[in-house]
């Protein structure tokens, strides 16, 4: 009997390439001497959406967050005037926010970088190139490990405590990886005029609905749901509505417990 034809969702959504983290036994029994070694790695998706950016962060705060910036570097020639000027820092936290990524520093700034189509970051101890030929952009150097970010062009640094200005972050929605993103929330913008009238498969990955969504994750979504993406909310009925708000909250439940687990 035949079996079909073969699956070829790997060959279109491959699974972001990530050595894994070398966990240090001694965690599990309250006897951790010091910090777990970390091997070099790269995220490396077709297009990075929401989770490989969240994933991403929490690689990257595994590798630097709470160290010393003994030198950042900007490759970018209109941000070179920073070179120097954040040597020594401490780097507080690392954030994602959506598809954009957030490097909280102490000198009260923070590095903004959105990986577009083209950016990628590596993780690599001092001495050791990564292996690529892109253009580097963006260089964060600690005592254990380098954050290379290469080929992006959308890096900023911006007061922290004016973020809430920055062009892309101010329209953001929430986030579909966030726990406060809830069905009640995603039900309430789907009524909203903003998007009462819109075909379901254009506005799902306008970041100023949800943040976080690209094509593959709008594809799930609508076919859990079983949605046409021609579809709008006012064309649904309450039951319909609250199925497609529901996937939004699962799908992100399911996600936080996967990157969780990833790492």
């Amino acid at each position: 009997m035949a079996s079909g034809p073969p699956d070829r969702s790997a060959d279109r959504f491959p699974v972001p390439a990530l050595a894994p983290v070398v966990h240090d036994a001694r965690q599990h029994h309250g006897h951790h001497h010091g910090p777990v070694p970390l091997r070099p790695y790269r995220l490396n998706p077709p297009l990075p959406e929401g989770p490989e950016i969240r994933r991403l962060r929490n690689r990257l705060a595994e590798a630097i967050e709470g160290e010393t910036a003994q030198r950042i570097e900007f490759h970018l020639p209109r941000l070179t005037e920073w070179n120097g000027r954040l040597d020594g820092c401490h780097i507080t936290a690392i954030e994602s926010r959506g598809k954009a990524l957030l490097t909280h520093i102490d000198s009260g700034h923070s590095i903004y970088s959105h990986n577009q189509l083209y950016g990628r970051w590596f993780v690599v101890p001092p001495g050791e190139p990564p292996d690529t030929r892109r253009q580097l952009r963006l260089a964060i150097h600690t005592r254990r490990y380098r954050a290379l970010l290469y080929s992006a062009s959308d890096i900023e640094v911006w007061p922290t405590d004016q973020l809430s200005e920055h062009p892309f972050l101010k329209r953001l929605g929430p986030d579909v990886l966030d726990e406060t993103t809830t069905t009640a929330m995603v039900l309430e913008r789907l009524r909203d005029k903003t998007w009462w009238r819109r075909r379901l498969g254009g506005f799902l990955t306008d970041q100023s609905f949800v943040a976080g969504l690209g094509n593959y994750l709008r594809c799930e979504i609508l076919f859990v749901a079983g949605l046409h993406p021609n579809q709008r909310p006012c064309d649904l009925d309450e039951l319909q509505l609250t199925r497609i708000a529901h996937r939004f909250s699962d799908f992100g439940v399911f996600r936080r417990r996967d990157l969780s687990e990833a790492t």
